[in-house]
């Protein structure tokens, strides 16, 4: 059911581009809209009479449990203490009683105000949809309950079904994505994009909502210096007998909220899988790590016999692979599109997806949304609303 009053949380730039496409369709189904964001580069984007800007209010704490903070990846990645996320949710909460709601649109659900938003919709009855990108061509992850470890579809995977495909045009699509999503390459970048000075100000001249309150210019110089750590990639020997193992970034949230295995650990079970296998370890690394200390770790392990560092064509690497281990990123679910062999260590939404439920999960149960910014279909749009059992 469409509802008559929406609130859309917008956590980037981005965000703003993508959640914007939506505004015709608000208007075509009448639906009263309000954004809000502690963002500057996303309010100036954003229509501002459908705006509202997350202030520090330091509005008084109200007495109750704040339990579900302590699952806040901004206080578990120390950008503040549990302390100040009691006191951003408060703020949030006293500007959100100004608005009425029926629905609240939600990126990812991880972070302190992400996870105040999801709180306050659940004490006040409001339902919640949370987007996230899905890594399918041309489709959005949306869930009712949240991403990955929160998802609906690791709890009730049987959803999917009761979901319809044409195998045919399933193979079609399948070639198709294998095509245009090619690996682009193994490099350890770390880039400063313009929007965060942005954002910057409007903490400063604003007094906006701050996320992240590590101090800045150690940041920008820690990023500068990270540009400078290498890691010696090997040969590729795609005819040797290998176990794939995909690394995550070391503070991505899927593996600080839903799994009990660092990088460290994961790529120790992995070498026990390889070593049992009697298979070679591929390990590839996150093109965007940035941490010394998880590059140090993979530098380690090179010691091993048989543990090698590899770059390239992320595909040809899954179809040539004896077996794909995953900590509980997407790429497994990559992996399995391709019908290989997965083990996954974390929760994951598609931890129990079976070669069936992973072709009805793309072609039946993601919208067809693109993003970031997309002229979003009719049908498209309404799925975002059906609501699951």
């Amino acid at each position: 059911m469409v509802p008559d009053h929406l609130v859309i949380y917008v956590d980037s730039l981005n965000r703003a581009k993508f959640f914007s496409c939506f505004i015709p369709l608000f208007e075509q189904y009448h639906i009263t809209y309000r954004f809000v964001t502690h963002r500057l580069s996303a309010y100036r984007l954003l229509p501002k009479d459908r705006t509202l800007l997350l202030r520090n209010i330091r509005t008084e704490r109200e007495c109750r449990d704040y339990a579900f903070l302590q699952k806040s990846l901004s206080v578990l990645n120390n950008y503040h203490t549990f302390d100040e996320a009691v006191q951003i949710a408060n703020d949030i909460w006293a500007q959100l009683k100004e608005l009425k709601i029926d629905m609240m649109w939600i990126w990812n659900g991880t972070t302190t105000i992400e996870r105040a938003l999801g709180e306050y919709a659940k004490s006040k009855g409001i339902r919640t949809r949370y987007f996230e990108i899905s890594n399918i061509e041309n489709r959005i992850f949306i869930d009712p309950c949240g991403i990955s470890g929160e998802s609906i579809l690791l709890k009730k995977p049987e959803i999917l079904d009761g979901y319809v495909y044409d195998e045919t045009a399933f193979l079609d699509w399948q070639a198709s994505y294998r095509e245009k999503k090619k690996e682009r390459g193994g490099k350890l970048k770390s880039k400063i994009p313009g929007y965060v000075f942005t954002d910057f100000a409007g903490y400063l001249i604003y007094d906006l909502i701050r996320e992240d309150r590590r101090n800045p210019l150690k940041l920008v110089q820690q990023r500068v210096s990270n540009n400078f750590v290498h890691l010696p990639f090997d040969e590729v020997d795609m005819a040797k007998k290998y176990i794939l193992l995909p690394l995550q970034v070391g503070n991505d949230s899927q593996i600080k909220l839903y799994s009990n295995y660092n990088n460290e650990a994961v790529i120790q079970e992995a070498l026990s899988i390889a070593r049992k296998e009697h298979a070679a370890l591929y390990i590839k690394p996150h093109p965007r790590e940035e941490d010394v200390k998880e590059i140090e770790a993979i530098r380690y392990f090179l010691q091993e016999q048989d543990v090698f560092l590899v770059s390239g064509d992320f595909f040809e690497l899954i179809e040539n692979a004896h077996k794909v281990v995953i900590n509980n990123s997407t790429v497994g679910l990559e992996a399995k599109i391709f019908d290989k062999e997965v083990v996954v260590f974390g929760n994951a939404y598609y931890k129990y997806f079976n070669k069936e439920r992973v072709r009805k999960y793309i072609m039946g149960y993601l919208p067809n949304i693109v993003y970031p910014k997309s002229e979003i279909g009719e049908e498209a749009f309404l799925k975002i609303f059906e609501e699951m059992v």
